[in-house]
């Protein structure tokens, strides 16, 4: 009698939950634009009916993002720092274009580093923020990651951006060592290699992940915050 009633008042405290848990998933699908913070509080509520997955998802993928930025801001700042013994600078009066693209290259390093510590320093306000919100309430959570979602993917963006303004600088730099000929070959390739991140990263991390299921031309399955017809999973208690 004792277990039949413990397993009635369980359930009786876990239907508020399980409400509470739709309530958010239809939250999170109402919201336009949808990122990978959608997805992993998604996936993780239809799964266990909490948010902590999600989260601990995120503080994962930031905490080798602060390990991305510190390794970039390190290695930036030790090139900008030993280019007056590194490079000879050229005379302005002699090569003007030469002056000119030297003086792009460095500046634009100087932006590289700015952009790793500004990435260093969202990286460490999310983690920080997220370790502080696993235990809170589950409404709280959403509204909270969904809001300062675009903030954090700044981290994100920054990344992206100083490994591109290091292919750049690095690019216009090997013109004052190296014969015109083979900057235009590491230019090129460099072009392509740029195009190459762009396209993986928009169909790997931008793309919704749609699949035809055992080869069906009809059943498609997706992400479940996508309406996919995937695996279902209800939305339970943790």
């Amino acid at each position: 009698l004792d277990t039949i009633l413990s397993t009635d008042m369980m359930e009786q405290n876990n239907k508020p939950r399980r409400g509470e848990a739709q309530q958010m998933l239809d939250k999170i699908l109402a919201t336009k634009g949808r990122k990978y913070e959608h997805i992993f509080l998604y996936n993780s509520i239809s799964k266990t009916g909490a948010a902590e997955d999600g989260i601990e998802a995120f503080i994962e993928i930031h905490s080798n993002l602060m390990a991305l930025h510190g390794f970039m801001a390190g290695f930036q700042y030790v090139v900008v720092n030993s280019q007056e013994e590194g490079i000879s600078v050229v005379d302005e009066e002699e090569d003007p274009t030469g002056a000119r693209r030297q003086q792009a290259a460095i500046a634009i390093q100087i932006v590289g580093f700015l952009l790793s510590l500004f990435g260093t320093v969202i990286s460490l306000i999310a983690m920080v923020f997220l370790k502080s919100m696993k235990d809170e309430p589950l409404e709280l959570q959403v509204g909270k990651m969904l809001l300062y979602g675009p903030f954090f993917r700044l981290s994100d963006t920054s990344a992206v951006m100083a490994v591109f303004i290091l292919v750049l600088s690095t690019n216009l730099f090997m013109y004052d060592t190296l014969p015109v000929w083979l900057c235009y070959v590491f230019n090129a390739v460099s072009v392509i290699m740029s195009v190459f991140g762009i396209l993986c990263w928009y169909i790997v991390i931008m793309g919704k992940q749609r699949v035809k299921k055992n080869g069906s031309v009809d059943t498609v399955v997706g992400r479940r915050v996508y309406g996919g017809k995937g695996e279902n999973h209800d939305a339970e208690p943790s």
